[in-house]
């Protein structure tokens, strides 16, 4: 309870999490919150700027894109996939990173071999080249992109988790669960990994806020979720051709990104230490 407390002295931590909860109670409540149907176009309204400039109305307070959709909402949609992307893929790479670097860590031997030549062979090759391949073979999807950057992207955590597990091997209280004749699977489970949940924890955030810039990445190149579904990646893609006279088309889906991303690191950083059995509360 006390380290949960040390959250209200940590600024960036405090910033972090209301940034956090306020973007997934957006991502929840989408529809509720936009003030306009983002798909609905206004020409006599195109590329209006924020309301607080000239020119700009109250209804558009982000303005309006060239057909006159306004950018609020379309904002506020796009904010769903970069939620459910993050949560989805980073959960299924930590899940499988983790999993295997306590096994190669724990177990080494043949266990260890198998797992980092399996690494190595997956970072051999740019992870984009791979995104790219699979996506355009089998058509970009929502399930797909979650599943192939889950898929793609659990090897830093395997080889972190692993350097983690070896200096914890051989340590006083592994090595008495092994001499009280537990198996070495319960030993794992029950002793290594509840001390690697600082590492975890963090990586955790770490890679969510990765993938978010690459899911984002992927929509601006257009391999992301395909329209009508909103992506702030799909947003910055055609706000480009107005950078230099509509820029806040470009400019606010930029900065979503940027905040989203930023309260992961800030709040990762903190838990990382809430939840590290070696850190004195």
């Amino acid at each position: 309870m006390r380290r949960l407390k040390g959250i209200l002295r940590n600024p960036l931590a405090v910033i972090g999490a209301a940034l956090l909860l306020a973007f997934l109670l957006i991502a929840a409540f989408a529809t509720a919150l936009a003030p306009h149907d983002p798909a609905l176009q206004n020409l006599r309204a195109r590329l209006l700027p924020p309301f607080w400039l000239e020119g700009g109305r109250p209804e558009y307070p982000l303005g309006t894109d060239q057909l006159g959709r306004d950018l609020l909402s379309r904002v506020l949609y796009g904010s769903r996939v970069a939620v459910m992307v993050a949560f989805g893929a980073t959960s299924l790479a930590m899940l499988i990173g983790v999993l295997l670097g306590l096994i190669s860590g724990y177990f080494r031997g043949a266990w260890d071999t198998a797992i980092m030549r399996l690494v190595d062979i997956i970072v051999s090759v740019p992870n984009t080249i791979l995104y790219l391949t699979i996506l355009a073979l089998a058509g970009p999807s929502l399930p797909l992109l979650i599943l192939v950057i889950g898929l793609l992207g659990w090897t830093t955590t395997a080889r972190v988790i692993r350097s983690e597990v070896l200096s914890l091997g051989k340590r006083e209280y592994v090595e008495a669960s092994r001499a009280l004749g537990r198996r070495e699977g319960a030993t794992a489970f029950r002793h290594v990994l509840p001390n690697i949940m600082g590492s975890v924890i963090a990586l955790g955030t770490l890679k969510a806020s990765a993938t978010i810039i690459i899911e984002s990445t992927l929509s601006y190149l257009g391999f992301g979720v395909q329209p009508p579904t909103l992506t702030w990646g799909q947003l910055l893609s055609q706000g480009q051709q107005y950078v230099s006279t509509a820029w806040w088309l470009s400019t606010f889906p930029g900065i979503a990104i940027t905040l989203l991303s930023l309260s992961l690191i800030f709040l990762g950083n903190w838990l990382r230490d809430v939840f590290d059995p070696r850190v004195a509360p």
